[in-house]
């Protein structure tokens, strides 16, 4: 049994890296030094032995183009006859524990942004997909197949309803045909809810809280302490 913690290196958009540490005796291994999106989150494979992780990159390049464009953030204009054009790309790839790392998707830098969200019953990857003027969709890609699959491959199992936003989705259901999210129901106090909603029926359901983060009338305990002081139990 391992715990992966994505570790920030640098201040860019795949300047993580990626460590497992043994929940056995604590010993830890740098599985990937760097290349791993610091703003997703790395997911484990559904036999555990691999994780899915998010890189990438976004660069601009100049070609011949219309007159008198300007460089985006850039004070003077572009040289005459040329223009910018973003040739980034988007990546999910696969790293098993012995290094071993793959490229399962391929996208070409938009304006869709893609956001790793867990593993269905299937074993199949499950990620956001946030699309400008559309609701957010989630959206489904083989974990099996031996060639690098393009946006034609994304498979587009549901939209989500307009409030919810990529960051409100939490993960995949226990079931592996659900996926359960946060819903605000009011912003001031702020209040929310937990909801799984099903890959197969779109049926929504309220998830019980395993704390009342609203209830101010019961005391809190502390049960344990941990030896750095770094982890508290509290009843």
């Amino acid at each position: 049994r391992y715990v992966a913690l994505l570790k920030p290196l640098r201040n860019t958009f795949n300047g993580g890296a990626i460590t497992i540490i043994s929940t056995e005796n604590g010993a830890q291994s740098m599985l990937l030094p760097s290349g791993a999106a610091v703003a997703d989150q790395p997911v484990w494979s559904s036999n555990n032995q691999a994780l899915y992780y998010h890189t990438g990159a976004t660069r601009s390049v100049l070609i011949s183009g219309t007159s008198n464009a300007h460089l985006k953030g850039g004070p003077h204009d572009v040289a005459r006859n040329t223009v910018p054009v973003n040739n980034g790309y988007d990546e999910i790839h696969r790293v098993d524990l012995h290094g071993h790392n793959s490229t399962l998707l391929h996208l070409v830098e938009d304006n869709n942004s893609l956001r790793l969200i867990g593993v269905d019953h299937n074993g199949a990857l499950i990620l956001t997909f946030a699309r400008p003027g559309k609701p957010l969709a989630l959206v489904r890609i083989s974990t099996t197949t031996k060639h690098i699959q393009k946006s034609a491959d994304l498979h587009v199992i549901m939209t989500l309803p307009k409030d919810i936003l990529p960051g409100n989705v939490l993960g995949i259901g226990s079931d592996g045909n659900s996926v359960e999210c946060e819903r605000v129901q009011n912003w001031h106090p702020l209040r929310y809810t937990t909801v799984r909603i099903s890959f197969s029926s779109g049926a929504t359901m309220q998830v019980a809280e395993p704390f009342n983060t609203f209830d101010t009338s019961k005391a809190v305990t502390m049960l344990s302490t941990s030896a750095d002081n770094r982890v508290q139990v509290m009843e």
